[in-house]
């Protein structure tokens, strides 16, 4: 028995730096969710904040590829004065709207937040200054243009609706969300989000690096108009991904493969026979491994770790790594070929989604890996040697045609076509190469990491 533990990579270049501030009605949680995110703590007891606070947070983005931002946060008193508060909403690059959820009241105020902050944003630029009595060339100069900027809506507390659901034996979406849906969508919000600062579930930090992904991927320009989708639907979109998958009837890849061509002639024929099995079975086993990988990245999704299904693998490990938490410990233990993910008994719970993820892997994505492993290169052998003698056969068809009286064009047929399956089974070949390199990456990423 092999046991490891996984690790993240290391990343140095800042790629990204932005201003963030978070506002809102007082004892909605903003500090809770400032601590949250920027320590992963929750402080139990109630102490109102009564001066902005401000700190430089540096967390990694996976989308695009393994990004390093740093973030300057501001955590905004319920009660500031509006004249200092306007300060605050000098030279930001976004900003979170934060509603109590459990009070319909306070989820109503969100659009009068929003309104707040649009007519009070606006952007500070050096000019020259003018005056000849001012030793000073340059001056910061105020109110140059105002500035419409992404405004995400989060409703905090999620944990209290969902004891009140539990208590109440109900099922389905809570009112109360539908009615954040819908005022994020009358108020051109970029979305809405349901977090828990208290639970430290993972939805923090999501919400979060969505938002950060937004930033990055728009850079500020045309951020009001392009996407709402991402945010809106991310908590709901990996699960329908995960159904439409289960619902999809699909032929299974090995009733599909198509046969190589026959030359009609039985030396040939033969050979090529035997490459269609091999070939068919190499079908089989790449399609059941990329299926793993695909149902994986819909497990990743729907937990947070990822903001984009076509993911990288590594990037998915990378972000369910952010999403688990410290207070969660994962080892990876290979025995009898196959490489489980376990989560430890020290580990303080993982979210469904987060169980869900280590039960694919360790039950499609673990299976598929091995099965690329040791069958890929056996297959890929045998292919080789048949293909050694049916060019072999080649070089010998001119005498293998007169044997058997064959016309000039029968012979230039069959050498076309042989020709031809010679070119598909060195591209399977190839392609069986490029999987078992793939898969025995994965798998030497996690057997040769030191720590999660």
């Amino acid at each position: 028995m092999n046991r490891k533990k996984l690790f993240t990579n290391r990343i140095t270049d800042v790629r990204y730096t932005g201003n963030v501030i978070l506002t809102g009605s007082c004892e909605v949680g903003k500090s809770s969710i400032y601590l949250r995110y920027t320590k992963n703590q929750f402080d139990y007891s109630y102490q109102p904040t009564l001066s902005v606070n401000i700190i430089n947070v540096t967390k990694k983005c996976n989308i695009p590829a393994d990004t390093l931002v740093s973030l300057t946060l501001w955590d905004m008193p319920g009660e500031e004065d509006t004249q200092l508060r306007r300060s605050y909403y000098k030279d930001l690059d976004a900003a979170v709207v934060v509603v109590d959820l459990s009070n319909k009241e306070d989820v109503e105020k969100a659009a009068l937040w929003k309104q707040d902050i649009n007519n009070n944003t606006f952007v500070s630029a050096e000019v020259e200054n003018t005056s000849p009595d001012d030793m000073q060339s340059k001056k910061r100069a105020e109110n140059i243009f105002d500035k419409k900027i992404p405004i995400i809506l989060m409703g905090n507390k999620f944990d209290k609706i969902e004891e009140e659901m539990h208590e109440g034996q109900l099922g389905g979406v809570p009112e109360i969300v539908h009615s954040l849906e819908k005022i994020a969508q009358e108020n051109d919000f970029i979305g809405s989000v349901t977090v828990s600062a208290k639970s430290g579930d993972g939805s923090v930090h999501t919400a979060m690096q969505s938002l950060v992904r937004h930033l990055i991927e728009h850079n500020l320009t045309d951020a009001t108009e392009k996407s709402r989708s991402l945010m809106k639907t991310l908590a709901n979109k990996g699960k329908k991904l995960q159904e439409n998958i289960k619902d999809k009837k699909e032929i299974p890849p090995e009733q599909q493969f198509q046969k190589l061509a026959v030359t009609d002639m039985p030396e040939f024929d033969d050979e090529f026979e035997q490459c269609n099995m091999s070939m068919k079975l190499l079908v089989g086993i790449i399609a059941a491994y990329n299926s793993a990988l695909r149902n994986f990245r819909t497990a990743c999704f729907a937990a947070g770790a990822i903001v984009d299904t076509k993911a990288p693998i590594e990037e998915c490990l990378q972000g369910f790594d952010n999403t688990i938490g410290k207070d969660n410990e994962i080892e990876a233990n290979q025995d009898g070929g196959t490489i489980q993910l376990i989560l430890l008994e020290s580990s303080k719970g993982a979210t469904a989604e987060q169980k869900n993820v280590i039960k694919v892997f360790n039950s499609e994505v673990s299976v598929a890996i091995s099965k690329i492993t040791n069958l890929c290169l056996g297959i890929n052998t045998r292919l080789e040697k048949r293909e050694d003698t049916i060019k072999d056969l080649l070089l010998q068809i001119n005498d293998l045609g007169s044997a058997k009286v064959r016309s000039r064009k029968d012979i230039l047929r069959a050498r076309e076509i042989a020709e031809n399956n010679c070119d598909r089974i060195d591209t399977a070949r190839k392609h069986a190469e490029k999987t078992f390199k793939a898969a025995q990456a994965i798998e030497n990423k996690i057997l040769g990491s030191l720590d999660w």
